[in-house]
């Protein structure tokens, strides 16, 4: 709540020279980004530090921030974008905010969530199995680093800049997207109720389905579940996602599964094309990666309005 709002402020102001050395490699990965992106998209990327639970965290909020950009006294939407196995320092999880906040325009603001510690930056087996197991053994916790974010977005000023620390901007609408893991996360962030009814949409791109024990079932108002699946996705079985579906049943949940036939995991990457990748579960479709998006947007702009009064 407010409490770990004003921390979160504090971590922000406090979040320079030393502090900084521990995220240098989302640092590099943010700067690699902004690097190929062209002048005239007017995309800011700016490190927000905040914490959870004593772990130092470290967000990246990327907005449009168009000359004589939006009113102060206008609350933005926020969408928070969790990262897969590899961690926030992954490249394509940045370029997933990217890609949401052009999509969504100058009233939107894209948060890409750090659930592991920022320091990790991008992370490999078997350093990225551990720090999921560790998430994973408790979902209500898991839930909460999610959740985490959200104080963190909400200690942005939205103004020409995108700058952390400062308070003169009412909290706006939530969506969230997690891609494989970060599927997951986001899932279990709806069940939780954490957010209540501020979060308007949970989308799930290739994320792990089922049915988590430790999180208590109570109805989950009304949090729009959106599911992108591949039908053909080794990583989640047809029990696994009978198991999403009872739970969303039970649940009372607003949700839509939509199952791809011939897709895999992560058809979102486009980095996932060599035969190697394709024996071991993953296969990029431009197809499908089209369709989820469009249905992430279309959920967005349903579920989300960009102001509040």
């Amino acid at each position: 709540g407010a409490h770990r709002r004003m921390a979160n402020a504090a971590a922000a102001r406090s979040g320079t020279a030393a502090s900084s050395m521990r995220w240098a490699a989302l640092e590099a990965a943010v700067a690699r980004r902004a690097a190929v992106l062209p002048s005239t998209s007017h995309l800011k990327h700016t490190l927000v530090p905040y914490s959870d639970g004593g772990v130092m965290l470290c967000g990246v909020a990327v907005a449009l921030s168009p000359p004589g950009s939006q009113d102060r006294s206008v609350a933005r939407r926020g969408v928070l974008v969790v990262h897969t196995a590899a961690g926030i320092g992954d490249d394509f999880i940045l370029a997933q905010a990217e890609r949401v906040a052009l999509a969504c325009g100058s009233e939107t603001v894209a948060f890409v969530v750090d659930m592991y510690g920022a320091e990790e930056g991008f992370v490999t087996p078997p350093r990225s199995t551990q720090l999921m197991a560790a998430l994973r053994a408790d979902r209500n916790a898991q839930a909460r680093r999610c959740a985490a974010a959200a104080d963190a977005l909400d200690s942005l000023a939205f103004g020409p800049e995108v700058q952390p620390g400062l308070h003169d901007t009412p909290a706006g609408p939530l969506a969230a997207v997690g891609y494989c893991y970060g599927g997951q996360c986001v899932l279990d962030l709806a069940r939780s109720n954490l957010l209540a009814d501020r979060l308007r949409c949970a989308v799930s791109m290739h994320g792990i389905l089922d049915a988590p024990a430790d999180i208590k079932v109570t109805p989950m108002g009304t949090t729009r579940v959106v599911c992108c699946h591949g039908a053909c996705d080794p990583f989640v079985p047809r029990e696994g996602v009978a198991a999403f579906e009872g739970d969303m049943i039970a649940r009372g949940a607003d949700w839509t599964l939509h199952a791809y036939g011939e897709a895999m995991h992560a058809f979102t990457r486009p980095d996932k094309t060599e035969e190697e990748h394709v024996a071991a579960g993953f296969q990029y479709s431009p197809r499908r990666d089209a369709e989820s998006f469009a249905a992430l947007l279309a959920t967005i702009e349903a579920t989300c309005t960009a102001a509040v009064a």
